[in-house]
């Protein structure tokens, strides 16, 4: 899809960035719709300029900053007294099964998995 405003979708994906890298907003119970709002444009515009530009859909890709915030939870000392559904609700997760589940898509492995693989 060519946007006739290549610098505005360029804007509005810096925007959405920021909002998710930056500001964290995947670690609340972020949607599609909050984020547009906050953006500033419409749902479906953002949807189709996330998988434009990025190649993924917004869940997706929200799962995957998620999943990489809890990779740093599960080999970080100050989290080792966590339970890994506790790190996945830390991580934006809404449940443990939501979180194993993702995270193995992503991974390749179980949110433990990853842990005993990277205890010293």
């Amino acid at each position: 899809m060519i946007y006739s405003n290549e610098k505005q979708c360029n804007r509005h994906i810096r925007a959405f960035k920021r909002l998710c890298i930056e500001e964290k907003k995947f670690l609340d119970n972020l949607s599609l719709k909050t984020t547009a709002c906050e953006i500033g444009i419409s749902t479906g515009h953002l949807s189709r300029i996330i998988n434009t530009e990025i190649n993924i859909s917004f869940s997706d890709y929200i799962n995957v900053l998620r999943v990489e915030e809890a990779k740093t939870y599960l080999i970080n000392p100050k989290f080792s007294k966590y339970t890994i559904a506790a790190i996945g609700l830390e991580a934006g997760f809404n449940s443990k099964s939501t979180f194993n589940d993702s995270f193995k898509k992503i991974a390749g492995c179980t949110p433990s998995e990853f842990k005993k693989g990277h205890l010293n």
